[in-house]
């Protein structure tokens, strides 16, 4: 193991430590983005309603009063 280590010397195994860190910190970020699409998917949601209904009413038949 030290023989590989030796190979790369100090940038490798300041890389190889970089690597580490950041897979260990994924599942955190995966977890911690989720709510917030979740809440994103929610919100996308009800504007989609609201989109219909206006569409609804914009193009329903109307009745004037004079007729």
């Amino acid at each position: 193991m030290e023989a590989f280590f030796a190979s790369f010397g100090i940038v490798g195994v300041l890389f190889f430590f970089l690597l580490v860190l950041l897979w260990t910190l994924l599942p955190f970020a995966v977890f911690g983005i989720k709510d917030r699409l979740d809440q994103q998917i929610a919100l996308l949601e009800k504007i989609e309603q609201s989109l219909a209904q206006q569409n609804q009413l914009r193009h329903s038949p109307r009745h004037l009063d004079g007729e």
